[in-house]
């Protein structure tokens, strides 16, 4: 089912006036804009995962438990659709990184909270530390294209573990092969490995999956 084009514009609204909000040192304002965007579009990552960031900082772990939970339940089929994953970063909030140790600690269960921790680590270039959180997420939830494409992406930025990263996506593509994202995501893998042609088969499924994706 394609989503609303509408819903698309709104949400990013939505979210670009959170991180407003956040720049202005307004946490609790940018929680409530990213909850706006969450009811523009419920199947949202972005909104939920920086939404769950904002908690951390604020203090409200259970709530950030709650959104990290969220996430495992809602459709990844367009998880990328606002052009990128993003959460805070850990370089520009130092109280970030202990504050998501603590929700691992809390939902050891839960592969998003390792997801998040997973990329705050990545954020201080701590790739090693990041690809063993992801290696749990994996394991939380190994039948998850999108927490597979998450672990590929930090491996690729990690070039020690650039091979590993193209398999993974691999591996998430054999998931979910109808979803254009991770086809896309494949074929950006396999042109930075200098496999052009079979780069263009992925990302011209990619695009005919999903024609609306804009990387």
């Amino acid at each position: 089912m394609r989503r609303s084009r509408r819903g698309l514009v709104s949400a990013m609204a939505a979210m670009a006036a959170g991180r407003k909000r956040v720049d202005a040192g307004d946490i609790r304002g940018a929680i409530r804009r990213f909850d706006k965007a969450y009811s523009l579009d419920p199947s949202c990552v972005q909104a939920v995962l920086y939404r769950a960031g904002l908690k951390l900082l604020a203090g409200d772990l259970q709530g950030a438990v709650a959104d990290f939970r969220l996430i495992s339940t809602l459709d990844h089929s367009y998880l990328p659709a606002y052009r990128d994953l993003t959460t805070l970063s850990a370089e520009e909030f130092p109280a970030l990184l202990s504050a998501a140790e603590a929700a691992v600690r809390a939902a050891p269960d839960s592969a998003w909270a390792r997801v998040f921790l997973a990329f705050s680590r990545r954020s201080l270039m701590r790739y090693e530390e990041a690809i063993s959180d992801l290696d749990h997420a994996v394991a939380c939830e190994p039948e998850s294209a999108a927490i597979w494409a998450m672990r590929s992406r930090v491996k690729l930025t990690n070039r020690q573990e650039f091979y590993d990263g193209v398999r993974d996506m691999e591996k998430a593509v054999a998931l979910q092969p109808g979803w254009g994202w991770l086809n896309c995501w494949l074929g950006e893998a396999l042109r930075h490995q200098g496999k052009h042609k079979r780069a263009l088969r992925f990302l011209d499924k990619g695009l005919e999956l999903e024609p609306g994706y804009l990387r």
